[in-house]
């Protein structure tokens, strides 16, 4: 498809949700769950583009923005040791603790490396036995298959000087918060591409079912995005609720089995805290069997 074709069906798909939303009994509104969602609406502009009666707001999607103050304050305390390394994705060197970063620490001196995939730190303990290498494990469903797949590596090669510093977040546990707290209000959820390549669409049926709030699973171009609301729009207006998939070329209904898997092997759920939500069952800790404890 060209770029004029695209622009083409964008406007049309932009005018058919218009029509729709005039059907509507009240201004609907829909979060994207997603944070590079987020990101590609603004980019394109997506809101601007919408009817008066839509709107859209942003979903607590980005796991660098959810990690909270205690958990960058113990990644400070670690990388303050003398006999620590902390390897992590570089978008955590700028996240605040409650009275410093990583990145103030690494100015002062601590050995902070950062890895494309937590896979990279296990040659850093390698070169390192003398060192506790301890990597930074924040992230989604997405992220989470290949932290617990390094730690089964580790255990595999007897790897002995790697820890985790755990936060991964679950996406439909945050969702059911959200829909429970009275303040909030959602007539649908763009649903996450890149975390239901791996959960799969059938993780989010029981809070459509429970809530009767439609969710859409799409990709993160704006024809994507726009088929997603116009499907959304949709359903709200008919009274329906279903999670429906506007990414069926990359996300099937049972996900990856094999990274949920290695996740399960190596996880365990527990609640955890959310920047800026407090404390929302439920997410995921290190399994006892797996990951030293620090």
């Amino acid at each position: 498809m060209t770029r004029q074709e695209e622009r083409e069906l964008a406007k049309r798909l932009v005018a058919e949700i218009r029509l729709l939303a005039d059907q509507a009994d009240h201004k609907l509104r829909f979060m994207e769950v997603c944070g590079t969602h987020t990101v590609a609406i603004f980019r394109a502009g997506i809101r601007q583009m919408l009817p008066e009666n839509v709107e859209l707001v942003s979903g607590p999607g980005c796991p660098v923005c959810v990690t909270p103050d205690d958990y960058m304050d113990k990644a400070i305390a670690y990388a303050q040791q003398p006999d620590v390394i902390i390897t992590t994705f570089g978008d955590m060197l700028k996240v605040p603790g409650s009275k410093s970063s990583l990145n103030e620490a690494k100015t002062n001196g601590a050995d902070i490396r950062i890895v494309y995939s937590p896979m990279d730190s296990l040659q850093v303990a390698r070169e390192n036995p003398d060192k506790k290498i301890v990597f930074l494990a924040v992230g989604f469903e997405t992220t989470a298959p290949t932290a617990a797949a390094t730690v089964l590596a580790a255990e595999q090669q007897g790897i002995t000087n790697l820890y985790m510093l755990s936060a991964q977040k679950l996406v439909p546990p945050v969702m059911e918060a959200l829909l429970n707290d009275e303040e909030v209000h959602v007539d649908g959820f763009i649903l996450p591409g890149h975390v239901s390549v791996v959960t799969g669409t059938g993780i989010y049926e029981p809070i459509v079912e429970k809530y009767h709030v439609p969710g859409v699973v799409t990709g993160f171009e704006p024809v994507q995005i726009l088929r997603a609301l116009y499907r959304l729009v949709k359903q709200a207006v008919g009274h329906e609720a279903r999670v429906e998939n506007e990414y069926e070329d990359v996300v099937r209904p049972d996900g990856n089995p094999v990274s949920r898997q290695i996740t399960d092997t190596v996880y365990e759920p527990a609640d955890t805290n959310w920047r800026g939500m407090g404390c929302v069952p439920i997410s995921w800790t290190a399994h006892e069997r797996s990951l030293c404890a620090l």
